[in-house]
């Protein structure tokens, strides 16, 4: 089976990173809950767009950024029994950044199988697991959606998308398949 995985959020705590250096170094608190939104620049404060954009280059966020809880075991178990893609939407000037995150703690992936699209859907996949509800609308894959705060509105149960809170409930979704 061929499994798409996405980056942010569901490879790596990113956007919980992301906030707490935002946070910093504009003393506010914003936290996951805040973020009703995929598009961070939606919620955030205009007067910090520059900021908002820049800190994606941030050598400080990148260092922050961790693996999301049991990730890198079940990932690593289903490289061993599935082809695994990284799929990710994401700007150019992150690309190196996230190459490298990825390869440094997630050694066992192929690297020749990282796939940078904002239309997921034109990639022939068989499941493809995000946080973004959008991405799994409209493709040939089975969707599975990791539960953040900017999806616990959408209905993935009527949209034949199975919806996990976590690595083990994503694994066993994919078992079922």
């Amino acid at each position: 089976m061929k499994i798409g995985i996405d980056f942010d959020n569901i490879l790596s705590n990113t956007t919980s990173a992301y906030l707490d250096l935002f946070n910093k170094l504009v003393s506010t608190n914003y936290t996951m809950e805040d973020i009703r939104d995929w598009d961070m620049r939606k919620v955030l404060p205009e007067k910090y767009k520059y900021l908002i954009e820049t800190l994606w280059n941030n050598k400080e966020l990148w260092d922050s950024i961790k693996p999301l809880n049991e990730s890198q075991v079940y990932v690593n178990l289903l490289s061993k029994e599935h082809e695994v893609y990284i799929v990710t939407a994401t700007g150019l000037q992150t690309v190196d950044n996230k190459f490298s995150w990825l390869w440094k703690n997630y050694p066992f992936l192929d690297k020749d199988k990282f796939i940078i699209a904002n239309d997921k859907t034109m990639i022939d996949l068989d499941v493809l697991i995000d946080d973004y509800q959008n991405n799994l609308l409209g493709g040939k894959y089975k969707g599975i959606l990791f539960t953040y705060p900017w999806n616990e509105d959408f209905n993935a149960e009527q949209n034949n998308i199975i919806r996990v809170r976590n690595w083990t409930e994503a694994y066993k979704a994919i078992q079922s398949i």
